[in-house]
């Protein structure tokens, strides 16, 4: 492991945002890791973003900051102003769509699965959707199905085993026992 590796998790765990942006600033092969680890993602790390902060609070301008840290001046730039605006460094939570099903829903999809492990994707939809009253499309309860661990497979057919057939089995196998045990012995000498 390198010691810049080293020293930077030990920042990480240690020192505040401000710190870590002294340490950065004064240690050149940790500033050089850094910036080979960066130019790789496309959205700062909160980490990055107190760089970026850090330096402007210590009085470097907005070009100098670019050119230390490698990332383009828009970045560094809106990095900064959320900061004047916002006073911190945290991205806001983005918006999206909810998931549609909910713990419960998910449960409720792996209890219909089992209790009858010979129905078809279609046939689990249709039951999900009398019984709880949920409309979802067939994409999501394969995906559902899929993320409980229920893999399109095929439940293995078991064979009907009647009364008499067993005990014909146990009779049999009564009859053998005396040869399968001599059998046995034979192959250890």
């Amino acid at each position: 492991m390198h010691s810049c590796t080293l020293s930077l998790k030990y920042l990480f765990e240690k020192c505040s945002i401000l710190s870590i942006t002294i340490h950065i600033y004064k240690n050149t092969s940790l500033l050089l890791y850094l910036l080979v680890n960066m130019a790789e993602r496309k959205e700062l790390t909160e980490f990055e973003r107190g760089v970026i902060v850090g330096g402007w609070l210590f009085g470097h301008s907005e070009r100098e900051i670019e050119e230390k840290t490698g990332h383009p001046k828009t970045t560094v730039h809106c990095a900064i102003e959320k900061y004047r605006e916002t006073g911190t460094t945290a991205p806001f939570p983005r918006s999206g769509r909810p998931p549609v099903l909910t713990s419960r829903d998910k449960r409720h999809f792996e209890m219909i699965a089992r209790s009858n492990r010979r129905q078809t994707t279609r046939q689990v939809h249709q039951n999900f959707v009398q019984s709880s009253g949920t409309v979802v499309s067939l994409s999501t309860v394969k995906r559902a199905l899929y993320d409980a661990g229920y893999n399109s497979r095929v439940a293995a057919r078991k064979l009907f085993i009647s009364s008499k057939n067993k005990q014909d089995r146990l009779r049999w196998c009564r009859e053998h026992k005396e040869l399968s045990c001599r059998l046995l012995r034979e192959s250890r000498k």
